[in-house]
């Protein structure tokens, strides 16, 4: 008998599927479950996903799931969970992503918590629910509180599978131009200080199967006519012969895929070996997290490649890469690490300004929130742990009161930008040449007034066409200038979406 479940992808952009729903639910199908996924949960009229969960809640139903994505919740999904409590009191109802636990999700309408990747996990959960174990791995402090949370990273660590395919099914209503999220390998080599990501410091290549990549991308291709994917590794050049693996896939294929995702700019500098491989594979979109061209800063952060040779390396291979495939290159910042000061961050804006403007910049604050409730993340960073150790301390509120006078500074999320909509709770944190209400001040007076003069960054290339319909290659889209996806509207989209769902009947 096969059990049926719902699992719903929840993230602030409303256009954007959720790859760890459609991840969760090609693994359980893989174990018999029937699940169906709903997409673009956040874009959903309230009533209207009343409607839905009435029209898929059976007998056999035993669960009902949402995949938050960087912990975006809303008023209405709490609204949504309590009325699914209220009418299906039998059906358990599971969150499950990154640092899960911040979100805004009323405890007294969720069974269960899942903390990072949760495949295995919720393989043991599921069989929990319908009774087929009678036992399972919560975390104790969690249960104290009256949570039940599986802390999956260790408890059931799921990040060296061998398979990470998300197979999206004809109930899902793709359309061609849509980009999807994939994997190549989970985990990163490098242990930077300030990064909280779950796993680092992994020594041996973990990558995926060369011949379950390829499938995916067939199948992508053949059912949908996808053939844009979001990479979603820590780092995808962490290792060559990882390169070489998965450009020989795509070499095979024929169709021109392309892909984006986060590189290292110091490996691709030092290898250039691996430039022929990148051209292969179609890797083309490429987030590189500089955090800073002052070298004193960057070296806190262990990304102490010296700075002339960093971007001289970086407009070598621009140059490189010209006229072999689209590129676009996408530098990111964290305004405030130590030593940094104005006069700094103001000289690596007159160097991008003089030389990335055919590319993509994102500017960060420094953020701590993770020093506050630790127990809530799924991974500290080290700056976070020992925040003296990097002459970091919280400013008192006197001192806040005070940079906010002196740096006319209002909230980034009032901003509209896209970033720091999620932070609920910032550390106010201080040291020798910045404070967070300065480098807030900065990042916001970035996003006010200069983004617009670089172009779409590597992680918005798959909203172009939201922005004009007919920008669906590659080749026209990386020409365009910035987006910001926060205030896009893909109206027609989703209603032809939660029409579709409707309508869909099974066989």
């Amino acid at each position: 008998m096969k059990f049926h479940a719902l699992l719903f992808g929840v993230r602030l952009i409303p256009f954007h599927r959720s790859s760890g729903t459609h991840r969760i639910a090609t693994f359980l199908r893989s174990h018999d479950w029937d699940i169906e996924v709903c997409d673009f949960t956040s874009a959903w009229p309230l009533e209207s996903l009343k409607e839905y969960a009435r029209s898929r809640i059976t007998s056999d139903t035993k669960f009902i799931g949402f995949s938050v994505f960087i912990n975006y919740w809303s008023e209405d999904l709490n609204l949504f969970i309590k009325w699914l409590k209220e009418n299906y009191p039998d059906v358990k109802t599971v969150i499950g992503g990154q640092s899960v636990l911040i979100t805004a999700a009323n405890p007294l309408y969720v069974d269960f918590w899942v903390d990072s990747y949760g495949e295995l996990a919720m393989l043991e959960l599921v069989q929990y629910i319908i009774g087929t174990k009678q036992n399972i791995q919560f975390d104790m402090n969690q249960r104290l509180s009256g949570k039940k949370v599986i802390k999956a990273l260790h408890t059931y660590p799921s990040w060296n599978l061998g398979n990470y395919q998300n197979k999206l099914e004809k109930r899902d209503f793709l359309e061609p131009q849509e980009w999807l999220t994939t994997e190549l390998a989970r985990g990163c080599k490098f242990k930077c200080d300030f990064c909280n990501f779950p796993i680092l410091g992994v020594k041996n290549d973990v990558s995926r199967d060369a011949d379950n990549f390829k499938e995916e991308l067939i199948y992508h291709y053949n059912e949908f006519g996808i053939k844009h994917y979001y990479l979603a590794d820590e780092t995808i050049n962490d290792r060559t012969e990882k390169l070489i693996k998965f450009a020989d896939v795509v070499q095979d294929l024929d169709f021109d895929p392309f892909f984006s995702g986060f590189m290292r700019a110091d490996l691709l500098i030092t290898r250039k070996q691996d430039w022929e491989h990148l051209i292969r594979m179609r890797l083309g979109g490429h987030y590189y997290g500089i955090e800073s061209m002052n070298n004193p800063s960057a070296k806190v952060v262990k990304k102490g490649m010296n700075t002339e040779r960093l971007q001289t390396g970086i407009l070598d291979w621009k140059r490189y890469v010209e006229n072999k495939m689209p590129y676009r290159g996408t530098m990111s910042f964290i305004i405030g690490l130590p030593y940094e000061s104005q006069d700094t961050w103001y000289k690596t804006k007159q160097w991008l300004y003089d030389n990335w403007r055919d590319q993509a910049v994102v500017v960060f604050p420094l953020d701590l929130s993770d020093a506050h409730d630790p127990e809530k993340w799924t991974n500290v960073s080290d700056f976070s742990k020992n925040l003296m150790k990097y002459g970091i301390q919280e400013m008192t509120a006197q001192e806040i009161t005070k940079a906010h006078n002196r740096y006319h500074s209002a909230r980034l999320d009032e901003s509209g930008d896209r970033f720091f909509w999620f932070h609920k709770k910032t550390y106010f944190w201080k040291h020798d040449t910045m404070n967070y209400v300065q480098a807030q001040s900065l990042a916001n007076d970035f996003w006010m007034n200069d983004w617009i003069d670089y172009k779409i960054e590597s992680w918005e290339l798959g909203n172009a066409w939201i922005y004009d319909n007919n920008l669906t290659e590659i080749e026209d889209i990386y020409k365009i200038r910035s987006l910001n996806g926060m205030k896009l509207s893909a109206t027609d989209f989703i209603f032809r979406y939660i029409n579709k769902k409707f309508n869909w009947k099974s066989s």
